[in-house]
């Protein structure tokens, strides 16, 4: 399983999501605007942000995962853990996510 689709998902509906071990996605919103001057409307945005230093486990992404994950909470932990390590991985060999 991938993590990037539970992360998406629970971007929706959270501004914080922490991967163990490797960081926190955060989303901020803004509201809609009104361009008075060049008489435009902006739809509301949600931009994102990644913290590397703010990877303490809240139980948020597990939790979400055990929703639809067939094994043990062991192995959801590990599955995380090993994704975490593989992201890492490739960010230093200078590698994209």
């Amino acid at each position: 399983m991938q993590l990037e689709e539970p992360i998406q998902q629970l971007l929706y509906k959270h501004s914080c999501i922490v991967v163990p071990g490797f960081g926190a996605f955060m989303a901020h919103t803004a509201p809609a605007a009104h361009d008075t001057g060049a008489q435009q409307l902006h739809p509301p945005k949600k931009s994102l942000s990644f913290h590397p230093r703010l990877n303490h486990d809240d139980g948020l992404l597990l939790q979400h995962l055990l929703k639809s994950w067939s094994g043990e909470i062991s192995q959801a932990k590990a599955h995380i853990q090993a994704t975490a390590e593989e992201w890492k991985t490739a960010l230093e060999s200078g590698s994209s996510l």
